[in-house]
């Protein structure tokens, strides 16, 4: 508690050789004052764990930005699961203890609310997240991918065929 008065009487030696005593309630109030000064170091700790926290997030949010508007990265599709992984990897860099497991829920709930124009879309166990204007581009895309696929599966036919 770093009370000085305390400390002063407490080096001149051994308590009981000197006769000291103590009243009840000036125990009862000093424990009280102790509970205080623990009970406000848990939220001094409670309050940096939550700066560290918000930090992350808009560290996060500021790469799913970035990547919006560069133009190599423009209609990427971001996975949650890539997202919470990154999370974690940050919040260990910044030397905070993840003994839990991070709610991938709440933080897609706190990523959309921090970008409206971000949509999540369920791929069966897997959570996609996409801009709105770019889902176009990413359906296209992936429908090109699809025909190169059956193009490729034609081949390896015709191949099995030849020989």
């Amino acid at each position: 508690m770093q009370d000085q008065q305390t400390i002063a009487k407490l080096s001149q030696g051994d308590l009981i050789a000197i006769d000291a005593y103590y009243h009840t309630s000036c125990l009862v109030s000093y424990y009280k004052k102790g509970e205080k000064i623990e009970k406000r170091a848990e939220k001094d700790e409670e309050d940096q764990e939550q700066s560290i926290d918000s930090i992350i997030l808009a560290e996060l949010v500021a790469y799913i930005e970035e990547c919006r508007f560069d133009s190599e990265l423009s209609g990427r599709i971001f996975k949650l699961s890539e997202l919470v992984t990154l999370y974690g990897e940050r919040m260990e860099l910044l030397g905070e203890k993840t003994t839990f497991r991070i709610h991938s829920s709440r933080l897609k709930n706190r990523i959309l609310s921090q970008i409206p124009s971000l949509e999540a879309y369920n791929d069966g166990r897997e959570v996609l997240l996409a801009f709105k204007e770019d889902v176009g581009d990413v359906l296209h895309k992936a429908h090109l991918n699809d025909d190169e696929a059956i193009h490729l599966k034609a081949a390896n036919i015709l191949r099995k065929d030849m020989f």
